[in-house]
């Protein structure tokens, strides 16, 4: 629940920065500018906060606008730079004080804005910084997978040190936290990954091992099957009635309701999917899982887009939550030769790329026109990959490219987004994971070569 509500009081900071005087109203700079559909005027990660002003009140001064999704600052309806230019060019670095004000002159009108620079969110050295937390039961577990992947045994020093630490950090109701520094904070989506490595180990994990992951993955999987929410789904948290339905939610309402979403309901099936498969389930979890798949597939349903994909809240955009829903619903035997399933493969099919890969930007969060449409990543294109892998018929075609483009994306053997695509308030601050990107390459790679 710690990252959940410091994602709310965040917002509610950025609210409180960017609006005029103690009023907790909204800026009225909520224009979508031109090449930045959705855009909106405040972010609680990055340096800038905006303040409005004018030297005649009469007047009405054009905004001066900050998008964190593409790190530009927009003037007015056509004028955008990139944020670093902008800085450099009004003689402001990176640590400029908490304080500094630019007066910056609009075209040739008597109005000025005033751009306030602060240093809240950066590390030392000026960087700024990536999150707020690192996510170690979710890095360690997803690294583990790749190297089970690749073959090497649960039984191996170095995942059995994994595995005992995973072990060790469980909570109390058999769920993990997002950050070792949230204890207190057990959810659902973060336990999806270190319950899936332990079910995928269980196989060849060491002798005195065995006995503890199938008590874990147990006790695990016996609370998310008892947190599904009342309209078929997961969220994140607690259990809520609140919802967003079958659209998506804004920037506020996302960072104030914990609703049910397809890209964790998907990473839940496919980790109860992968407990079954290794036998970890007693007789009445399967029975519940059973019960759980049948109202998970009437809330996909419900919450397809019309193209036929779904909206991510944790991942950016669209492109990415068939690789969740698809690998999720084949891992629990749900029959993929389904019309709405096949609707999801054809988006994906439609929105490959030239170079062979996958690529959306932030933008489509708020806007569904924009899909699918942006340069191709691994992380999407080894996502868009694993949906087609799980999919029904043969898709050797796309997939061959997607393989293409991933082995030309790789750098001195790692893989690299280059742009933050993880979200934390969808619209308005994102993030990257070099490490979680790597190894969701190269687990898919495989996959293909193994398929």
């Amino acid at each position: 629940m710690i990252r959940f509500f410091l994602l709310f009081v965040s917002y509610f900071l950025a609210l409180i920065l960017t609006g005029c005087g103690s009023s907790f109203e909204q800026p009225a700079s909520t224009t979508n500018h031109p090449g930045l559909p959705g855009s909106s005027p405040f972010s609680s990660r990055v340096e800038i906060q905006i303040e409005r002003g004018r030297t005649n009140p009469g007047n009405d001064s054009l905004e001066l606008v900050f998008h964190p999704a593409s790190d530009q600052v927009v003037v007015g309806e056509n004028q955008s730079f990139a944020l670093e230019d902008f800085l450099r060019q009004h003689n402001l670095s990176p640590s400029s004080p908490r304080d500094a004000e630019l007066v910056f002159p609009v075209e040739d009108h008597h109005q000025v804005q005033f751009l306030k620079v602060t240093d809240i969110v950066r590390n030392d050295d000026g960087s700024l910084k990536e999150a707020w937390c690192q996510a170690e039961a979710w890095d360690t577990a997803i690294a583990g997978e790749r190297l089970l992947e690749a073959g090497d045994p649960a039984s191996d020093p170095l995942l059995k040190n994994s595995i005992a630490e995973l072990l060790k950090s469980q909570g109390a109701d058999g769920r993990w936290s997002f950050a070792t520094n949230a204890e207190t904070s057990l959810d659902n989506d973060s336990s999806t990954m270190p319950l899936g490595f332990l079910a995928s180990s269980f196989a060849t994990a060491a002798p005195d091992q065995k006995e503890l992951i199938k008590a874990a993955v147990k006790k695990c999987a016996e609370t998310l099957l008892n947190r599904q929410q009342h309209d078929g789904g997961w969220n994140a948290y607690e259990p809520t009635k609140l919802g967003w339905g079958g659209r998506v939610p804004s920037s506020f309402e996302a960072s104030a309701v914990d609703g049910s979403s397809p890209d964790v309901t998907g990473r839940v099936l496919r980790a109860l999917g992968t407990a079954r498969k290794a036998g970890l389930l007693d007789e009445s979890q399967e029975r519940k899982l059973d019960g759980a798949v049948q109202n998970a597939c009437e809330y996909l349903q419900d919450s397809q887009a019309p193209n036929g994909s779904w909206w991510s809240r944790w991942i950016a955009g669209y492109i990415t939550t068939p690789g969740f829903v698809l690998g999720g619903l084949a891992e629990v035997g749900v029959d993929m030769n389904q019309p709405w399933i096949k609707k999801s493969v054809d988006f994906l099919k439609s929105h490959q790329n030239a170079d062979g890969g996958w690529g959306e930007e932030t933008f489509a969060d708020q806007d569904v026109e924009l899909a699918g449409v942006g340069s191709s990543t691994p992380s999407q294109t080894s996502l868009a990959m694993w949906a087609l892998m799980s999919a029904a018929g043969d898709h050797s075609e796309a997939l061959d490219k997607g393989a293409e483009y991933l082995v030309e994306a790789q750098k001195d053997g790692r893989w690299s987004n280059n742009k933050k695509l993880y979200t934390t308030i969808p619209g308005d601050v994102y993030y990257d994971s070099d490490h979680n990107t790597h190894c969701v390459s190269a687990i898919v790679l495989h996959k293909y070569l193994n398929r």
